[in-house]
């Protein structure tokens, strides 16, 4: 079902953005956080030593409550040569392509640091962009003319305040105060954004495979409270290149910056060149549940699938592989186990996993 959009405008400059600011407002609250700390506070960063394994085991798999889980000597070959890694791969290790969640979380927060530096004042209003009126409809690009929602409740009605256009798409940004927030609460707001944009340039790597430009499209939606820490991500982007190949991928994140508990799935799809230099698409979606980090010596665990297609007319996928992966210390030291996932077991397969015909398969319009 498409959804058209109607949206009457009006422009903000150093007016009331009516978002629970005032005059006087202190500025570290009022302006809007760091995405890409909170984000790596929330979701499993895989790094070059992250993916850590015991001695391998008997390939029978471990049986745990009601779900059977994947021996541990598999686990560097999903998780570090995988293409979970280019998903959930560390932004500070190249390459760092835009599949990785946190490389474009990353990437939009200079979107955010211009929000801060270019449309909020001294007092925490909004300026110098457009403002929303209530009620009208914001769309998603991709997602709303697909059809598409997240797995996870995702309200954003009436969420967004101001707008301004960029060179290659458009943002939607807002700001909303905590309704009787606690005393310890020293961010009492909630925050809103949403960027769409689509940029066509030159490419300069793999040239004679991939081509002399590229286009990249993407679509990137945020919510977070800063009193109850909660974060929810939707994201999708599309990179096609002028030879044909392409890297397509949708994710959604969502969880908590404080106790670290996430729900995560991702679908990636990849057209590549075969040995045989004929164009091929191949896909893999994963989704994960549990925490990603430990505040102590005591474990956490999160259990993390892998599942993949051969072809765009494989129904039919390879066995996913699953995986309990324990969490010790703060620094994304994981570790596969035979056990501690269980209170996560029944959540984790209430996740409906993505099929292959829920990602993009083309560029796609910044338009709302």
């Amino acid at each position: 079902m498409l959804v058209f959009v109607l949206v009457v405008v009006l422009t903000m400059t150093g007016c009331s953005s009516d978002n629970g600011a005032s005059s006087g407002s202190n500025e570290t609250t009022t302006n809007f956080p760091d995405i890409g700390s909170i984000a790596e506070d929330v979701g499993p960063v895989l790094t070059a030593s992250s993916p850590s394994s015991k001695l391998p085991g008997s390939g029978d798999g471990h049986v745990s409550f009601a779900l059977t889980y994947d021996d541990d000597s598999e686990w560097s070959t999903y998780a570090a040569a995988g293409a979970l890694k280019d998903v959930l791969g560390s932004p500070d290790e190249e390459p760092a392509p835009v599949t990785r969640i946190y490389v474009l979380i990353r990437s939009f927060q200079s979107t955010i640091n211009q929000i801060n530096q270019d449309h909020i004042d001294a007092n925490g209003d909004f300026l110098d962009c457009t403002a929303v009126e209530v009620g009208a409809v914001v769309k998603t690009p991709w997602f709303t003319d697909n059809s598409q929602t997240a797995f996870f409740a995702f309200d954003d009605t009436d969420v967004y305040q101001c707008s301004y256009a960029t060179d290659h798409g458009k943002v939607y940004f807002g700001r909303a105060a905590v309704e009787s927030p606690p005393a310890d609460c020293s961010t009492p707001y909630t925050y809103s954004f949403l960027e769409g944009s689509n940029l066509t340039e030159e490419n300069t790597e793999m040239v004679e495979e991939r081509g002399d430009t590229r286009t990249l499209s993407t679509a990137f939606k945020v919510f977070y409270d800063g009193c109850a820490t909660t974060f929810k991500l939707v994201y999708a982007q599309a990179t096609i290149y002028s030879a044909g190949v392409e890297f397509t991928s949708r994710s959604e994140l969502t969880g908590n910056a404080t106790t670290h508990e996430f729900q995560l799935r991702t679908l990636k799809r990849d057209v590549t060149l075969s040995p045989e230099e004929e164009l091929s698409a191949g896909y893999f979606t994963a989704e994960a549940h549990g925490k990603s980090q430990s505040e102590s010596d005591t474990s956490e665990y999160f259990i993390i699938s892998y599942r993949v297609f051969d072809s765009e007319a494989d129904t039919v996928p390879e066995p996913d592989k699953r995986f309990c992966i324990a969490v010790s210390g703060t620094d994304y030291d994981y570790t596969p186990v035979d056990s501690g996932c269980e209170s996560y077991e029944e959540a984790f397969t209430a996740i409906t996993p993505l099929t292959i015909s829920e990602v993009p398969t083309a560029a796609f319009a910044a338009e709302f």
